[in-house]
């Protein structure tokens, strides 16, 4: 939360507003129900630390922070879970390319945080060796299944628990009934109706590029967090290392 305040100040938002995108992101239904899971909400805390780093390289053009910035990925990567830290990567580059056009900042940068990144995951050697290992040994030796690759895709009729979070029931309260699709706390998207309608009053208010990339974000996000049920989902499977990775709606971070 504080992470997240940090970045839309830097962004040039009022207090109010990083606050209220601090709490969006810290206490969403999507991060909180993760409680089980410490090491994924470990992950997802170090994201807006890298898209800062990344804003105030280019905003300050100082190169020292990208030298955070390889720390940050040694870190999250530490934190022990692989697929959310590459899905916050896939973000981070997406954002940094985005802002190194806008900016002209040139390849100078992207070679840049290229070469930090590696950097990171080189300092996150000692645990990512072993679980290299222990990936070829597991039944992901060879990547999963088509049918274990979808598992947990956001049915289309969920959108609905983005107003109404208990639509299907609330496993907390023993009432889920729709397990045969997936846990609840995989497809549970909910963060608000206030941040909705907020999100709206930004694009609708706020003419600049990064409130459209971060929309536009979300709803790459929240397109590929429906999986099997759209048919660009299929071309991740074909990526390289991507198709080690299952229950799509974990790209609900995006969201």
């Amino acid at each position: 939360g504080a992470s997240t305040y940090a970045l839309l100040r830097s962004m040039g938002t009022a207090r109010i507003a990083g606050l209220c995108a601090g709490l969006c992101y810290a206490l969403s239904g999507y991060i909180t129900i993760r409680a089980m899971s410490p090491n994924f909400i470990d992950v997802c805390a170090w994201a807006p630390v890298q898209l800062l780093l990344v804003e105030l390289t280019l905003a300050r053009r100082q190169w020292v922070y990208l030298l955070f910035f390889a720390l940050v990925v040694c870190l999250q990567l530490l934190a022990g879970h692989p697929q959310a830290a590459v899905y916050c990567l896939g973000a981070v580059f997406a954002y940094g390319g985005f802002r190194a056009w806008a900016q002209g900042a040139g390849w100078g940068f992207a070679a840049a945080l290229i070469t930090t990144s590696v950097i990171g995951i080189l300092l996150a050697g000692v645990q990512l060796m072993p679980t290299v290992e222990l990936v070829q040994l597991s039944n992901r030796g060879t990547g999963l299944s088509w049918n274990h690759f979808v598992a947990m895709s956001l049915p289309p009729e969920r959108l609905v628990t983005l107003l109404l979070p208990n639509f299907f029931g609330n496993s907390a309260h023993g009432t889920y009934w729709s397990r045969d699709v997936g846990f609840f706390i995989q497809l549970c998207a909910y963060i608000g109706v206030l941040p909705l309608l907020f999100a709206w009053v930004a694009l609708r208010e706020r003419r600049d590029g990064q409130t459209g990339f971060f929309a536009a974000l979300a709803l790459v996000g929240l397109v590929l967090a429906l999986g099997k049920y759209t048919a660009i989902f299929a071309l991740l499977y074909e990526m390289p290392g991507l198709s080690f990775f299952r229950i799509p709606t974990r790209f609900l971070l995006w969201f």
